[in-house]
């Protein structure tokens, strides 16, 4: 879980310090790529509000991460070739694709069986996640000064979604932290 927290937050925080910067090297304006990361927050308050009423209905949501994964590579894909043609269109699926987040913290109370279990799932996901999570603008940044492009930042973040997949999958199996101790 702590994997999969700290990747979705990696990558949120990288759009949302890379985003504008992406956009006016695209040609777009500064009030562009402001307005794309109001929209691209505001999707994801949209997901935080609608995920967890979907996640305690389902036994293994696992398929939600998935959904969340094509949201994001097709983001990626639009912003890293195309930034400017469907911008609204890129920007909206990578504001849907951190519902992996609202997903992660409801996690925590359905794969826990008492309130200690959950308190320390709680510490440790996102101990260890926020910690993981705060290099993701740093190397995005140095990735894109170090190449002049765009492509090698975005597949950086392409392989943290190999690890929130993987992590995603381990996360969402209906089990129970309590009867792995």
């Amino acid at each position: 879980m702590a994997l999969m927290f700290g990747m979705t937050s990696l990558i949120t925080y990288s759009m949302f310090t890379w985003l504008p910067k992406l956009l006016v090297e695209a040609g777009g304006s500064a009030a562009l790529g402001g307005s794309m990361v109001a929209l691209f927050s505001t999707l994801g308050l949209v997901a935080a509000l609608a995920l967890p009423a979907l996640a305690v209905r389902i036994a293994n949501p696992f398929p939600v991460v998935l959904a969340c994964v094509v949201m994001y590579l097709c983001g990626f894909a639009g912003l890293l070739w195309a930034p400017m043609s469907a911008t609204l269109l890129w920007v909206a699926l990578l504001g849907l694709g951190p519902s992996t987040f609202p997903l992660s913290l409801t996690l925590i109370n359905l794969r826990t069986r008492t309130q200690a279990g959950s308190a320390s799932l709680s510490g440790f996901m996102q101990g260890v996640g926020y910690t993981i999570s705060c290099v993701g603008p740093l190397l995005f940044g140095w990735l894109h000064e170090t190449t002049h492009g765009w492509v090698l930042p975005f597949g950086f973040l392409s392989l943290c979604l190999v690890v929130l997949t993987i992590s995603g999958y381990l996360a969402c199996r209906p089990r129970m932290l309590e009867d792995t101790w």
